[in-house]
């Protein structure tokens, strides 16, 4: 379900400025990917539940291949087969299938360990496109063309092979999007008079055009995750370059000119109710997003000369982009009715991107490192990062498991990880636990609880790290994750090292006793 609310692939140019930060830290810190040994990585979508991200890797201003990253796996390499560099196009709600091609004559498909999933033959033509795979992960929307006129849209799956979309009189067909279930396929398609017109193709009605806007040009760009809704542009009377957000209840909405030769791209949120894109205005471009609720809204930042839309939440109310001052100062934003646009943190030089958006408004992109080279990072609502393991814990005596974040960065040169546990009995003294590996050990002397950490296990009791509880039942230390604890001193975690914490406590049901917190893991850059 090809969507800048998740995961369309933006070819940006990569990052390589070096000078002096532009950038001011007012967000939560974030999840540092790394890249593998000696290059640079971006991210440049994520799916919808966050848990897989792709991009690629590059060194210099060489394309090194497409990765993906799972907090299981880490980077994996996607390089085809046959050696050949392939595109990654878009990725399934859970991460599950990720679709590419190379060079118009191979569709390939992976799951997020690198495995090849065969998608057969898509048609008997010397070109073939997919564009875009369902939520869902099950249904493949692209082009074929025997290498000249016509093109023709099709939609593919393993039990029904190549369905042909038909047309609408033209010889052309793009196809743009396809909703969660693969059941709506929209894009433009030409009339018999050359026109290009907006589709919404469903098995049931075959290709159909949108009509109801205007004699010109028109064309559907997104379509929402149940396919109820449209979002995409149109040449009005006068020639003027115009959005459209349609439903099948409401029918068009027309709103915000763009100025002539804009590059608007319209994207829908999953939910069918914002609309996000940008406008060129003068020699600027400005990020926009537009809702039934809220009206159209301009998205600036001060001090910067461009804003750049580039995702949107499932609800429409977190939008990433980037801010651009000249060709070499970039950094990345997030943007809510609350905060309005903010920019997001970096290693304190410009060059960062933030390139996607899960559904629950998780950022993904790429920030540019002091040692020169580019790192793949995620950005957290919460400003919670890590994957969440051994969960929930045994409740205490609260009533209530006790939980551990861990909150600012994983990343060595910032020098700055939070451990917090919180749904603790208020006054509580307790300390927190570090190692390499996870286990699930559910007999623990003095203890309720379940260990879940395994192999040597470090303790946060230096001074000041043995903490107390404050009365809404939280403890926290801020540690320098350069320096984690084991049992014979202090060590330096390796690059892209995982390591496991949990925080222990005391307890009593109702006599005297310990408990432990589930268990949170991350990689440490």
């Amino acid at each position: 379900m090809l969507a800048l609310r998740s995961k369309r692939l933006l070819r940006a140019a990569v990052p390589s400025c070096l000078a002096a930060s532009l950038c001011s830290t007012t967000y939560a810190q974030f999840e540092d990917h790394g890249a593998p040994p000696g290059e640079s990585a971006t991210f440049t979508a994520i799916s919808a539940d966050g848990s897989t991200l792709i991009g690629r890797t590059f060194m210099g201003q060489t394309n090194v291949g497409p990765v993906c990253w799972t907090r299981e796996l880490g980077f994996v390499d996607l390089t085809s087969s046959t050696g050949a560099l392939p595109e990654i196009i878009d990725v399934s709600d859970d991460g599950q299938r990720i679709l590419g091609d190379v060079f118009l004559t191979e569709a390939l498909m992976w799951d997020p360990s690198g495995a090849r999933i065969d998608l057969g033959v898509l048609g008997p033509t010397s070109l073939s496109w997919p564009r875009v795979i369902s939520g869902d992960g099950m249904t493949v929307a692209g082009g074929v063309s025997g290498g000249s006129l016509p093109v023709a849209g099709f939609i593919w799956t393993a039990a029904g092979g190549l369905v042909d979309l038909g047309n609408l009189g033209g010889d052309q067909v793009s196809v743009r999007d396809i909703n969660r279930d693969g059941s709506v396929v929209v894009g433009l398609a030409t009339d018999a008079t050359g026109r290009k017109r907006a589709f919404r193709w469903t098995p049931a009605t075959g290709m159909v055009d949108l009509g109801g806007l205007t004699s010109g040009d028109h064309w559907a760009d997104s379509v929402s995750a149940d396919g109820e809704e449209i979002a995409g542009g149109f040449v009005d009377a006068n020639g003027t370059l115009s959005t459209f957000w349609w439903s099948r209840q409401a029918g068009f909405v027309s709103h915000a000119p763009f100025q002539p030769n804009s590059t608007g791209l319209p994207t829908l949120s999953a939910d069918g109710s914002t609309v996000i894109g940008n406008e060129a205005v003068l020699s600027s471009s400005r990020a926009f997003r537009w809702s039934q609720a809220d009206g159209y809204q301009w998205i600036d930042v001060p001090g910067w000369q461009d804003s750049i839309a580039t995702g949107v939440s499932a609800d429409g109310s977190v939008v990433s982009g980037v801010l651009r001052s000249g060709p070499l100062f970039t950094a990345g934003f997030r943007w809510t009715a609350a905060t309005g646009a903010v920019v997001l943190p970096d290693f304190g030089i410009p060059g960062t991107f933030a390139n996607a958006v899960s559904a629950d408004g998780t950022i993904a992109g790429a920030t540019s490192h002091p040692g020169g080279t580019v790192r793949a990072v995620r950005w957290t609502a919460s400003g919670e990062i890590g994957g969440r393991v051994c969960t929930p814990g045994v409740p205490n005596s609260t009533g209530s498991s006790g939980r551990l974040t861990l909150e600012g960065s994983n990343s060595i040169e910032l020098g700055a990880l939070t451990l917090a546990a919180s749904n603790l009995p208020p006054g509580a003294f307790g300390y927190f636990l570090a190692s390499r590996a996870p286990d699930r050990v559910t007999t623990i002397p003095g203890s309720v609880g379940v260990l879940c950490l395994g192999g040597p296990i470090g303790r946060f009791v230096g001074p000041g790290q043995i903490v107390q509880a404050d009365t809404s039942g939280r403890l926290s230390i801020t540690i320098d994750p350069a320096t984690l604890p084991s049992p014979t001193g202090p060590v330096l975690p390796s690059f892209g090292e995982t390591w496991y914490f949990q925080a222990w406590h005391r307890d009593a049901q109702p006599a005297a006793t310990s408990n432990f917190t589930d268990s949170v893991t991350v990689r440490i850059y």
